[in-house]
């Protein structure tokens, strides 16, 4: 009787520690905790809206329709995604859906498109199908890479929080700092991680022969959308791949016009000066804008890398470091050869001013030997000595040929920028 006794309290606390530790896990698993409660994007679709697109084609039908976001898919291969009209800045959101399968297709799928990029090269997608299977697929150009924990070869895994075909289904994702919480039917179901994505566009993923209505698509915020400073769904790699090509263009923009001024100098074109302004001040311009865009980059940085982890987050910081220190040996180029536009600028002048000196006391001197000669004439004297068309005219100074403009060699940038000094120097014949 005792270990009869012993053994159903021993069993009822195994099982007691059992449940304890599986509750502990799952709320373990669960990765975003703060509370979202400014709305930003509010649609209950009691009427269209420039939000959500309409359409009817022989593909596609998505209207509002008593009350609901009624749409069809009758292309039997390929899915198609339904983008909202609405450019999101968001970072972190609390988005909430409800949508009903109709019970037609068997091979029917339905689900959400977050964080995609303009060019839908990149984004989420969150899909469950009609057999309560869900997946979740990463666009990775114009492929996917699957992102459910334990999915099959197609990604799909199967769960039992999802309600069958011609029932609603709700979903949930709340994320922060690139992670994310799934909940379907208002219970926890997963978590990933997603830290390459800054923010990107809302959609709704419908499949190939799928019919479905959806009720409402509400997002959360932690703050008013305007607040945010997205990059609009890029990720760092890009970003810095970007920067860098720019950074490269940007110098060998500035070599270009080093040969140019190097050209003017050796050649005397001095008419094509103003053309060069012209052209400095546009890449000025356009260094400018690279500065902007590294400086908002820098300030994601900043906040903490929204989600990148650390060792990334670090080498990130030091790339665009560099990509800043060297937009800043740019402008100093900038700077250099505007001294040296000016420089030629001033030269010019004061060779113009001293070619008309020359030339007007050159002239009042013609016009004093016509009129002595001319009085000379008349008085049957012998000419005016010509002495003073023969004195030797004051060397001419040539501004062209007295100097040279070296140009040191360019490095391209890798990995790290050169400190090496970029500017032109003078020298004297």
């Amino acid at each position: 009787m005792f270990k009869r006794d012993f053994y159903k309290s021993a069993k009822g606390v195994y099982a007691l520690f059992f449940c304890l530790l599986v509750s502990f896990t799952g709320m373990g698993q669960q990765r975003v905790f703060i509370n979202f409660n400014v709305p930003v994007l509010v649609e209950e679709f009691d009427a269209p809206s420039k939000t959500w697109p309409e359409v009817r084609s022989t593909e596609n039908v998505f209207v509002v329709d008593n009350g609901d976001y009624y749409i069809t898919r009758t292309n039997p291969v390929t899915p198609y995604a339904i983008m909202a009209q609405w450019p999101n800045k968001v970072e972190e959101f609390h988005l909430k859906t409800s949508m009903k399968m109709g019970p037609a297709n068997k091979n029917q799928s339905l689900g959400v498109i977050l964080m995609a990029s303009d060019n839908g090269q990149e984004g989420l997608i969150i899909e469950f199908n009609r057999s309560k299977d869900y997946r979740i697929k990463a666009i990775d150009g114009n492929g996917y890479r699957y992102l459910t924990p334990d999915g099959d070869d197609d990604g799909w895994e199967r769960t039992y929080l999802l309600n069958g075909p011609g029932k609603e289904n709700i979903l949930e994702v709340k994320t922060q700092n690139g992670e994310y919480d799934v909940y379907i039917n208002e219970k926890y179901l997963t978590s990933f991680s997603a830290h390459e994505l800054f923010s990107g566009n809302f959609g709704i993923f419908i499949g190939p022969n799928t019919r479905a209505r959806v009720d409402y698509f509400r997002v959360n915020s932690t703050r008013d959308a305007e607040e945010f400073t997205s990059l609009e769904g890029r990720n760092y790699a890009q970003m810095v791949k970007e920067l860098t090509e720019e950074n490269i263009r940007l110098r060998n923009q500035i070599a270009d016009q080093r040969a140019v001024i190097s050209e003017y100098t050796a050649g005397g074109a001095a008419g094509k000066i103003n053309e060069l302004e012209t052209i400095i001040q546009n890449l000025e311009k356009q260094l400018s804008k690279a500065n902007e865009d590294k400086l908002a980059f820098k300030e994601q940085l900043e906040k903490g890398g929204r989600g990148v982890d650390p060792e990334l987050s670090s080498y990130l910081r030091e790339t665009v470091q560099n990509l800043i220190d060297a937009n800043q040996r740019l402008s100093n180029d900038v700077q250099s050869l505007e001294g040296e536009n000016a420089k030629l600028r001033k030269s010019l002048e004061e060779l113009t001013l001293r070619f008309l000196n020359y030339t007007q006391e050159s002239e009042i001197k013609l016009a004093e030997y016509r009129r002595e000669k001319r009085s000379r004439d008349k008085k049957g004297d012998e000419p005016v000595s010509t002495k003073i068309l023969e004195e030797e005219p004051e060397e001419e100074i040539s501004f062209w040929s007295n100097q040279t403009l070296e140009v040191e060699p360019e490095t391209i940038w890798e990995g790290s920028l050169p400190k090496s000094n970029f500017m032109p120097s003078k020298t004297e014949k």
